[in-house]
């Protein structure tokens, strides 16, 4: 049996770690059992060798435990004896002495269980008491005297007892209190291995958030800083510790408050160590009472950057919604049913939760129920919950008020809740959304009102709301990662969006359909299909779904010779996938081989088009239906 050493026992005596180890291995248990030495020094330098060889939580007898309380920085279980077993003693005395003797303490509870075991003895066994360890010589020079040839006690009487010539019988644990000290100990361990993995994930939460994090006790000193908010204070983390939050250059009105009156404030500005930041203070209430503080740090430049890249994602869209039921291609039955539930739903307002496994086009379905709605000509506003950092996603959502968030616009923000007034705003991949944000878009959904943070105005707002996702929700609420009262709410319609292999039939009309599309974007004329081809399309697998087909036809338009769309162009296109498990020797050179002639082909195509376009870029990125960013990055990786 493999040995366990964050358990481990310690004992003085060969009689109790004879006996423990005996219990270990009846029991199956793998904890080690050590005998350390009489002297107290040695024994205390052997004990924390145990620790550090990994024991966490140790196991001692009762007196041994008392003593060791203060020396030893692990949890110490002490064997506490519930019952003495003085008659199994007895019986061994007596199978080596004619008579024997019980040596007790004369102040010991235990004393009437052992005068009630020597009078079952009459004649054979006498008790004999002791106040001080002094007593013992002369108790035992007189049991001797006496004809006593064993006695009964614990370690204390060995020498002695040895001097006189008296065998000795040691009273051993009682085996049910050895197993009572391991399951305290067992338990202490699991509780001491919790409450380190809690450490270290608070450890690894305030160095990796961004944020810079300080925890204030209750007298306004620092407990906790973490590397950001040190970074910010342009100090070392252990200088700070200790220190008196007021003699920081945080210090300001607000932090009295929160520290005397426990007032939480947010979005005040300060310059700390050169740098502009925003601080925020939550007081921590325990039983109604302010034990503790936290404050947060940002980086005004630091939020000013993330927010401007944020919006440029969000905002290149606009909030237009350019698809209709039109544009959905398909004549199969799921696709036909489909249409035919969500153009039912077009024309109620109720909310709706469309889902689908990743790139079977939610999007379009949720374009087309906008654009077949009473609310057409109002905002359609796309907010894609997973590509908003967790930080910002309040501010975008609600907006905020003047000086509230980053000080960076004087006016404040309208957040997209209240641009999409009127109108939809469509909530894509709703499983991202983050657990303490969900409350806010349940009160939105609830009271049809927003309240923008550090504003005490509420915003009445008419918006539909459709949410979308590729993730099991319903799981997600039994393991408490998604708002059940949120589900329910959002979840008043569904519209299921099947997976492209229950829509075979719709294959090779979706393919037409993209190569007419993509062939004048990728800058390669297609003149005859063939209908081998699209077959074989039809019957090649699509975890991707429709994303991967569109790519799958791209890269055979990009392959084609001649104009054609053929078989060979289709199935060296597909290669790479076919090839994974049959030809991964050749996947390499097949790979580069392809990606080259990838790279020609947009990149001619680029050309072509900025040429075209006289060098206009943002005509460019119109005429490719892309962002001015995409192009410029299209641009960089070809070389252009």
């Amino acid at each position: 049996m493999q040995t366990d050493n964050s358990i481990a026992v310690v004992v003085r005596r060969k009689y109790h770690y004879d006996q423990i180890m005996e219990v270990f291995i009846r029991h199956g248990y793998p904890y080690m059992v050590h005998q350390v030495s009489d002297d107290w020094d040695i024994s205390l330098k052997q004990i924390s060798d145990i620790v550090e060889q990994g024991a966490q939580v140790l196991i001692a007898g009762d007196f041994s435990a008392r003593k060791l309380f203060k020396h030893v920085q692990a949890p110490l279980i002490p064997i506490h004896r519930s019952k003495i077993p003085f008659s199994e003693a007895i019986h061994e005395a007596l199978t080596v002495s004619k008579r024997a003797a019980i040596l007790w303490s004369g102040d010991s509870s235990d004393l009437p269980k052992a005068e009630s075991e020597v009078g079952r003895y009459p004649g054979l066994v006498q008790l004999a008491t002791y106040s001080r360890p002094e007593e013992l010589p002369d108790i035992m020079e007189k049991l001797s005297a006496e004809g006593i040839g064993a006695v009964i006690g614990t370690s204390i009487i060995n020498s002695d007892a040895s001097e006189h010539n008296l065998l000795v019988v040691n009273i051993t644990y009682d085996e049910d209190d050895i197993l009572t000290a391991v399951r305290i100990a067992r338990h202490t361990l699991q509780a001491l291995i919790k409450q380190q993995q809690y450490t270290e994930t608070l450890r690894i939460i305030q160095n990796k958030i961004s944020e810079g994090v300080i925890a204030i006790d209750g007298s306004g000193n620092i407990s906790i800083v973490n590397e950001i908010a040190a970074g910010l204070l342009n100090q070392p983390e252990e200088k700070l510790l200790g220190l008196s939050i007021r003699r920081t250059e945080l210090s300001c009105h607000e932090l009295s408050r929160l520290l005397t009156d426990a007032a939480a404030f947010s979005g005040k500005i300060l310059t700390v160590g050169g740098t502009t930041v925003t601080v925020s203070g939550q007081p921590i209430m325990v039983h109604e009472h302010h034990t503790s503080s936290i404050l947060m740090i940002r980086s005004i430049e630091q939020l000013q950057q993330m927010e401007q890249k944020v919006r440029s994602q969000l905002y290149a869209r606009g909030l237009i919604a350019t698809k209709t039921f039109e544009d959905i291609v398909g004549t199969s039955p799921a696709t036909v049913q489909t249409i035919e539930f969500a153009r039912r739903f077009a024309a109620t307002d109720c909310s709706i939760l469309v889902t689908g496994e990743t790139g079977v086009g939610k999007e379009i379905f949720v374009q087309s129920i906008h654009n077949a709605s009473a609310r057409k000509n109002k905002p359609f506003v796309v907010v894609n919950c997973a590509a908003l950092p967790e930080n910002l996603i309040e501010s975008e959502l609600f907006g905020y008020e003047k000086g509230s968030f980053t000080g960076a616009l004087s006016s404040g923000k309208q957040g997209l809740f209240e641009r999409g007034h009127g109108g939809t705003v469509f909530l894509d991949e709703i499983g991202e959304l983050p657990y303490h944000i969900q409350a806010r878009l349940l009160r939105v959904l609830q009271e049809r009102e927003v309240t923008p943070i550090g504003s005490g105005r509420t915003i009445p707002i008419n918006i539909r709301v459709i949410a979308a996702t590729n993730r099991d929700l319903i799981a997600m609420v039994h393991e408490n990662k998604f708002r059940e009262d949120l589900y329910y709410r959002l979840n008043v319609l569904t519209l299921h969006i099947p997976p492209l292999r229950a829509r075979r039939d719709d294959i090779p009309l979706l393919a037409r359909s993209f190569i007419e599309a993509r062939q004048s974007t990728l800058g390669v004329g297609i003149r005859e299909i063939e209908e081998d081809a699209l077959n074989y399309l039809a019957s090649l697998s699509y975890p991707g779904n429709i994303r991967q087909l569109i790519n799958l036809v791209e890269r055979t338009i990009a392959l084609s010779d001649n104009g054609i769309f053929s078989l060979a162009a289709v199935q060296l296109a597909s290669r790479p996938v076919c090839w994974e498990e049959q030809h991964k020797e050749n996947e390499s050179d097949f790979s580069d081989d392809y990606e080259s002639k990838i790279h020609t082909v947009r990149a001619e195509q680029l050309r072509t088009v900025l040429k075209e376009c006289d060098g206009n870029r943002k005509l460019a990125a119109e005429k490719l239906q892309i962002s001015i960013s995409t192009l410029y990055r299209r641009m960089r990786e070809l070389g252009i």
